[in-house]
């Protein structure tokens, strides 16, 4: 899987770049309200400490998390998200929460910005990675386009610049929903965040799948 997903993660700009260019030509915009209902497949989390000799990698890793956007209005939408992953090391283990609240506006396009307030819970054992461990606030901003390709299947994907505590970087998400009916349908996506400061660098890795309800 990690394998896989390092292959996704190198296309992954190449791909988000395509779609910001063309979908908007090939498609028409989705709705943005629906509840998703997920468990995150793979989470892998990488370190790469000034201090140490080596990069510190964890094994994959799983939780569960939820996500929501409501339309407040023909253009701006509420989105929310919440999730939890827990990661094995050599010889400790670490649990990642992460909380998102933010605004979004919808073009007449299938073309959307989003901008959010973040936080981040990071619990690690200070003998794999010291001072990675705490609790840090942000935000992020996103360029996307959400576009129904055909009857039943939406692309999602977006670009975007994250701020946390005192490490910024680069942000790709990814994927496809699969429209089971009117209401309900699945998705899987799969997100990379990439942050740094002056004494580390890190990365997260995550493949989601779940349940989306439909408004």
């Amino acid at each position: 899987m990690a394998r896989v997903g390092r292959a996704f993660k190198g296309a992954l700009p190449g791909l988000l770049a395509g779609a910001l260019l063309t979908a908007p030509l090939a498609s028409r915009a989705a709705d943005m309200a629906y509840l998703d209902v997920y468990y995150i497949v793979d989470s892998t989390l990488e370190f790469d400490l000034a201090a140490a000799p080596s990069t510190v990698e964890s094994d994959d890793g799983d939780g569960a998390g939820v996500k929501l956007a409501a339309m407040l209005g023909e253009s701006v939408f509420l989105a929310a998200e919440y999730q939890s992953s827990d990661n094995d090391f050599a010889n400790a283990s670490a649990t990642n929460e992460t909380s998102r609240i933010g605004l979004g506006y919808k073009t007449p396009w299938p073309v959307y910005v989003l901008a959010e307030y973040v936080n981040n819970s990071l619990e690690v054992d200070p003998s794999v990675a010291n001072g990675v461990s705490g609790d840090e606030d942000g935000w992020a901003v996103h360029l996307g386009i959400k576009a129904d390709l055909v009857k039943f299947v939406t692309l999602d994907a977006r670009v975007g610049y994250l701020d946390v505590g005192e490490s910024d970087g680069i942000e790709y998400i990814a994927g496809l929903g699969f429209n089971l009916d009117r209401n309900f349908g699945i998705f899987a996506d799969y997100r990379v965040s990439e942050l740094d400061n002056d004494r580390r660098e890190a990365s997260v890795e995550e493949v989601r799948a779940g349940l989306r309800f439909r408004f």
